[in-house]
C-alpha cells in the first residue's frame, strides 16, 4: 500500500494568522505510534543510575546533583505533556514497527527507550554547543544552558559529562548484545557528522555571502540536520530490531533526505516570515548570515544590482539592514516561490512508489508532531 497516494493522509495549508508553512495530517489516517515512547519516569532511571555512577568519584554529592540538573534541564524538561520526548519517538517508533513479535518484549521495548534516550542525551549536547557558538539566548521557549547565570562556559564542560554519560548508558545496558559495537558506532558516526555539518554551518559567516548555492546549502543540511538527527537514529533502531535487507536501510536514506530537506526549507522559511509568538527562535538566520534555502533561491535570479545590496546587508544585526533583505526577497517574490516548492515538494514525496510501507508511518508521526510545533 503506498501510504501517500491512497490515503493521502496529509493537505498543505498557509496558517493566515501567522504566516507559517505546516504540514497537516488528516486525523482519520494518522497512526498513533510509539505508546510506550521515551518517558520521563524512564529518564528518571537514567538520572539515577548516573548518580550512583558519579559518586563512586565524588563522594561530596556535587557532581552527581549537578548531572541530575543537566539532564533534567536539557533533556526531561523538553518532554511534551504526556511525557514524550519527540526525537526519541524515532527510534522508539522504527523498532515497533521493524522488530518481529518475538522480539516486542517488554525488555526489548525498554532497551529502545534507552536508545531513545540517549539519542536525547546526545541532541542535547549538540544544542548546549550549537548555543554557545550562535550566541544564542533562547532554546525551545527556556534560557540557553549557558546563559544561566551560574552556568556561563562550564557549559562546554557539561557537554562533555552529558555525551560521556550517553555513553556509559549504552555499555550499562547493551554491552551484552550482538549490536552493541554497531550502535555505538553509529552513535559515533552521529557526533562525527554533526560535527562536520556544524563546522560548514560555521563557515558560511566568512564566505562571500554571494556566493551560496543549492549544492552548498543540500550539503549542509545532510551533515548538519538529516542524517545525525534522523537517518542514523533509524539505522540505529534497525539495527536493533534485527533488520538485515539493505533495501530497507536504502528506502529508509531516501525518504529522510526527501522529508530532511522539506523539514529545513520549512524552517527556513519560518524564521523569515514566521510570528516570534509561535516559534522562539524566529528572525535569526538573515542576521547569522545563515546559508537559507531562501538566500540560496534568491541569488538564483537576482540582479547583479540586488546581489550587492544583498551582499552589503546580509549577516547583520541592524534590523535596516534585516528589512532591506526581506525588501529583496519581496521584489522576487521569494514567499510565492516558497509556496510552489512546498507544494512540488509534497507532491514529490506523495507520488514516489518508494515512498511506502512500515517506514512511511514513522515519518508521517513526526511530521504531525512538526504540524503541532507550529500550531502550539
Amino acid at each position: 500500500m503506498n501510504l501517500w497516494a491512497e490515503s493521502a493522509p496529509f493537505e498543505l495549508e498557509m496558517l493566515h494568522s501567522s504566516s507559517v508553512f505546516c504540514l497537516h495530517f488528516n486525523s482519520q489516517s494518522t497512526r498513533q505510534l510509539s505508546s510506550k515512547s521515551t518517558p520521563k519516569s524512564l529518564l528518571h532511571n537514567i538520572v539515577e543510575e548516573l548518580k550512583e555512577a558519579v559518586n563512586f568519584h565524588d563522594t561530596s554529592g556535587l557532581a552527581s546533583k549537578h548531572i541530575e540538573r543537566i539532564l533534567k534541564y536539557n533533556v526531561a524538561d523538553l518532554a511534551d505533556p504526556n511525557g514524550i520526548i519527540c526525537g526519541g519517538l524515532i527510534i522508539m517508533s522504527t523498532f515497533e514497527l521493524y522488530a518481529p513479535t518475538d522480539m516486542q518484549t517488554e525488555e526489548n521495548i525498554k532497551l529502545a527507550s534507552y536508545l531513545g534516550c540517549c539519542f536525547e542525551m546526545l541532541r542535547a549536547v549538540a544544542y548546549i554547543v550549537d548555543d554557545i557558538i550562535d550566541s544564542s539566548v533562547i532554546r525551545q521557549n527556556k534560557t540557553c544552558w549557558y546563559k544561566l547565570e551560574d552556568i556561563d562556559l562550564s557549559a562546554i564542560n557539561d557537554a562533555f559529562m552529558l555525551e560521556s554519560s550517553m555513553y556509559f548508558i549504552l555499555k550499562k545496558h547493551f554491552s551484552h548484545l550482538d549490536c552493541y559495537v554497531k550502535i555505538v558506532q553509529l552513535y559515533r558516526e552521529i557526533v562525527f557528522i554533526g560535527s562536520i555539518g556544524e563546522h560548514l554551518d560555521i563557515q558560511t559567516q566568512y564566505q562571500d555571502f554571494t556566493t551560496f548555492t543549492m549544492d552548498q546549502y543540500k550539503k549542509l543540511v545532510q551533515n548538519k540536520t538529516i542524517y545525525p538527527g534522523g537517518y542514523i537514529p533509524m539505522t540505529i533502531a534497525l539495527h536493533f530490531a534485527g533488520v538485515t535487507d539493505p533495501d530497507i536501510f536504502q528506502k529508509t536514506k531516501s525518504m529522510c533526505l526527501a522529508y530532511g530537506e522539506l523539514y529545513q526549507f520549512q524552517n527556513d522559511f519560518n524564521d523569515c516570515y514566521g510570528d516570534p509568538e509561535v516559534n522562539d527562535n524566529i528572525g535569526k538566520y538573515i542576521e547569522e548570515g545563515k546559508c537559507t534555502w531562501l538566500a540560496v533561491k534568491f541569488l538564483e535570479i537576482a540582479t547583479p544590482a540586488q546581489k550587492e545590496i544583498f551582499k552589503e546587508n546580509y549577516g547583520k544585526t541592524d534590523p535596516c539592514c534585516v528589512k532591506k533583505i526581506k525588501q529583496l526577497y519581496d521584489e522576487l517574490s521569494i514567499r510565492d516561490i516558497c509556496i510552489k516548492h512546498e507544494t512540488d515538494s509534497i507532491d514529490m514525496i506523495r507520488k514516489n512508489p518508494e515512498f511506502s510501507g512500515k517506514i512511511a508511518n514513522v515519518f508521517e508521526y513526526f511530521f504531525v508532531k512538526q504540524s503541532q510545533r507550529y500550531n502550539n
